[in-house]
């Protein structure tokens, strides 16, 4: 029986380390790993305003600019799911509240689990009002597994 796992990603080492688990649950190439990043409201963490420089990304957001940064943060994801000879993949950029749009995502997707790091590139908000990775679990209506920095 074939599986379909949501890994949530935001270019964080957590978000990495998320990857390579899920991979390891991978057993069938009929099992299905899908990329989601969602770009959100807040503004970007300093870990992607050097890219962002790079690729001369200018101005407020807009679907452009959405694009942009999630397609940098997903091309990293795709190649670490390659890294581990995993082929069967989609990728998803969202705009939005990162754990409701984590929690939709699968179960649109009608996905059997999500792993998810346990921090990602978020400030210390997340201290005070629950993290991403918490919200997610009492949100989402399929398992969620989350992956400590370092776990994999």
């Amino acid at each position: 029986m074939s599986k379909t796992i949501v890994v949530p990603i935001d270019g964080s080492e957590c978000a990495l380390d998320a990857i390579d688990f899920a991979a390891e649950l991978v057993r069938s190439e009929d099992d299905k790993i899908i990329l989601l990043t969602v770009v959100g409201n807040k503004p970007v963490p300093k870990e992607l305003r050097h890219y962002l420089e790079v690729e001369h990304v200018k101005g407020p957001p807009n679907k452009e600019y959405d694009q942009r940064i999630g397609s940098g943060i997903l091309d990293e994801g795709k190649q670490r799911l390659l890294n581990h000879d995993i082929h069967h993949f989609e990728t998803f950029i969202e705009r939005g509240d990162p754990a409701e749009l984590i929690a939709a995502t699968a179960n649109q997707q009608a996905a059997d689990m999500i792993v998810i790091g346990s921090r990602g590139l978020g400030n210390i908000s997340g201290l005070v009002f629950g993290s991403v990775s918490n919200k997610v679990n009492h949100l989402a209506g399929c398992k969620v597994i989350t992956v400590n920095q370092g776990a994999a």
